[in-house]
């Protein structure tokens, strides 16, 4: 111990640069001046149909990438099918009336193409990458599943079988077990908890079920198409217009999602996973405001604690404290509302330590006026990544996609950059005030036998199965 204590004086003596490089290490540089940069046009227009169809130009990609939304998601599941718009989105390339899925598979990679669906809580997204001269080969493809899917039953068997694997294996994941619980206590009551099936439950879809729900939701009056890369607005909507046209619109009475509300309750739950070496650790609420202006502050906020490796959050639990591996805070927006979601992971015996520093960290943006230069260091940060996470063209039509899907145009597209260059400290400080006033709930995955300690410092915590079901509460003083 000793000789470690005379090491450390001897560095500080002769060594006074270490000391700079640790002040380099917690504070970011100050923003160069920025670069001028402005998203690409967005051009769209309506079919016939209700077909939504724009571009977002890229005159020298070799590649075009398309974006369907259909704007429905698992909130549309019915609540003894939980699973059916997953199966439903799935089942569409596995087999038309002429093609097996085999035999898509075979023409998608004739392209050069890639082809994920991706079903949510509130959307369906087809993405489709292939190469710029098979245009009319993709939107051919591309109508046979849309408008001709057999839904065959040894498929749905398939499908529904290797989802359920899938989601079994999800189980071993600690992330996906800490932010699922998180997300049912967030969703009780709401449509959305429907997208927090068991693997059990997908027994129940029938294939009269799957063609329900198709025939209710698969509509174009309910979708969106962007394709983006070498392509004008008059050939995006000609060609499709040609592959999709008999794409029948039908006026379905949609039921509304209800908007999501804050949880005034703080819960903390623990799942054990034994043998897992670390704790993971998901803290969050739903954020409730009804000013869409909020989230641009918002954004701000998250980046000042932790939304990069610059940030509040990261710099107190791993660089300066050594009590997590990462640390770090993000924003979840779906059409119902927004999550506000602080997740990290740390050695056993940090746990306790690491969420009181969590815990004071936020206490800290709703206490505390923020400092004008950390404010522009956070919105120099957001506004210099903007144009580099967009960067691949599956990202940038993909948010065109999500900004037409849910009529954000103005906000989302043309003026994100300047919305957030005009942020100030005082509304970021006044938002966090008002947002963050609501207690965040606690989800701890780890093996129990390594934090026993913890479970007698807090004075509530209920233990889930991973499949979210309530096995037992431990009071403050109870043995385990």
């Amino acid at each position: 111990m000793r000789r470690g204590l005379f090491l450390f004086v001897i560095s500080i003596l002769f060594f006074p640069g270490l000391n700079g490089q640790e002040k380099f290490r917690r504070l970011p540089p100050y923003p160069e001046p920025m670069k001028e940069w402005r998203l690409p046009s967005l051009e769209s227009a309506t079919l016939a149909n209700g077909l939504t169809v724009a571009v977002v130009p890229r005159p020298h990609s070799p590649f075009l990438s398309l974006q369907l939304i259909i704007t429905a998601g698992e909130s549309e599941s019915p609540e003894n099918l939980p699973g059916l718009a997953t199966l439903t989105a799935k089942l569409l390339s596995r087999g038309t009336l002429l093609l097996s899925g085999a035999e898509i598979e075979d023409k998608i990679e004739a392209m050069g193409g890639e082809l994920n669906i991706i079903t949510s809580f509130d959307r369906t997204l087809f993405s489709f990458r292939f190469l710029e001269d098979y245009l009319d080969d993709a939107l051919s493809l591309l109508s046979q599943m849309i408008l001709q899917p057999a839904f065959a039953s040894a498929e749905l068997d398939s499908v529904r079988r290797s989802l359920f694997y899938e989601l079994l294996e999800k189980k071993e994941n600690a992330d996906f077990l800490a932010q699922r619980q998180l997300l049912r206590w967030l969703f009780q009551g709401h449509p959305y908890q429907q997208g927090l099936f068991n693997e059990d439950l997908l027994r129940r879809v029938s294939r009269r079920d799957v063609l329900s729900f198709y025939d209710r939701h698969y509509r174009p009056e309910n979708s969106v198409l962007v394709l983006g890369g070498n392509v004008n607005l008059s050939q995006a909507s000609r060609k499709v217009s040609h592959y999709l046209n008999t794409w029948k619109r039908e006026e379905a009475n949609h039921t509304s999602t209800p908007p999501l509300a804050s949880k005034e309750e703080r819960l903390i739950g623990f799942i054990d996973l034994p043998r897992a070496k670390e704790i993971t650790l998901v803290m969050g609420n739903v954020l409730s405001s009804r000013l869409t202006n909020d989230i641009f502050p918002f954004l701000v906020l998250n980046q000042v604690f932790g939304g990069s490796p610059h940030s509040r959050l990261f710099m107190n639990l791993r660089e300066t404290r050594q009590l997590a591996y990462i640390a770090f805070s993000e924003i979840e927006i779906f059409k119902s509302g927004w999550v506000f979601l602080v997740q990290a992971k740390l050695p056993p015996p940090a746990l306790s330590a690491g969420l009181k520093e969590i815990e004071r960290e936020l206490n800290r943006l709703v206490q505390e006026k923020l400092p004008a230069a950390e404010i522009e260091q956070a919105k120099s940060f957001l506004i210099e990544s903007f144009p580099l996470d967009l960067e691949p063209l599956e990202a940038l039509t993909r948010r065109a996609a999500e900004v037409l899907a849910f009529h954000l145009e103005e906000d989302h597209w043309n003026r994100w950059v300047e919305n957030v260059l005009n942020i100030e400290a005082n509304r970021v400080t006044e938002v966090a005030a008002r947002l963050l006033s609501v207690p965040l709930s606690v989800v701890i995955v780890g093996d129990s036998r390594q934090i026993g300690d913890f479970f007698q410092q807090v004075d509530q915590i209920k233990v889930y199965d991973r499949n979210g079901k309530l096995l037992y509460t431990i009071s403050k003083g109870e043995e385990k």
